[in-house]
């Protein structure tokens, strides 16, 4: 039997503006990975570094949520961010929830398009003293070979020195602990903006798609069916 210290989380935070099918796959994805005890899913207020028109409110948001992972072993939901002081930030986020679960791995998981701009994040150089990154992205996606070097480079400039490269992995020096890890899964392309817009309606899991719909009629949303 494993010891507490040998468990694995994943921290999976989003807008979730609206669940769909493809949070469910990186889910079941996640779950998949060697190791993993849990999967923490956290809905955010807001992402900065997108548009946020016509995000769905906090509650409706974090409700369908709940109901689409309520049945799943090994994931847990958390208000966190959205019942915390505002702006929230991952950084404090991921401090509250560790010490719930204060032995074991934590992995943060995000998409290769947020990898992106995850060298701007508030306090990333702490994050990452944190937790590792499991960088998501659809499988047969491009680029489709990223080196450890390129990497490193994407990082926040402050932590690279504190950071090698041991058996083609992104690694702590003090510890040799990985630091990223590139993941590909087999998840389908689905735009949150488009289901938003009454596209793609099948792509949001049947037990909350009359949540959704109620809230487009209701606010006469362009969503309306």
């Amino acid at each position: 039997m494993c010891s507490k210290t040998d468990q694995t989380f994943v921290y999976f935070g989003g807008t979730f503006s609206p669940v769909h099918l493809g949070h469910i796959g990186l889910v079941e994805g996640l779950l998949q990975q060697k190791g993993v005890s849990k999967v923490v899913v956290v809905p955010t207020a807001q992402n900065p570094f997108k548009n946020q028109e016509g995000l769905l409110p906090a509650k409706l948001r974090l409700e369908m949520v709940e109901k689409v992972f309520a049945g799943m072993e090994r994931v847990e939901v958390s208000d966190i961010e959205l019942c915390g002081p505002q702006p929230s930030f991952t950084v404090n986020s991921l401090e509250a929830v560790q010490a719930v679960y204060p032995l074991g791995t934590w992995r943060l998981a995000i998409g290769w398009d947020v990898f992106q701009q995850f060298h701007a994040w508030h306090k990333a150089e702490r994050i990452l003293d944190m937790a590792g990154l499991w960088i998501v992205r659809r499988a047969g996606s491009s680029p489709e070979e990223l080196n450890p070097e390129d990497l490193i480079r994407m990082l926040p400039e402050s932590s690279r020195d504190a950071l090698t490269i041991k058996a083609g992995r992104v690694v702590r020096l003090k510890d040799d602990a990985e630091v990223v890890r590139v993941m590909d899964l087999e998840l389908p392309e689905i735009s949150s903006s488009e289901i938003r817009e009454g596209e793609g309606l099948e792509q949001v899991p049947e037990s909350v798609r009359d949540m959704l719909e109620v809230y487009w009629r209701n606010h006469k949303m362009v969503g309306e069916v």
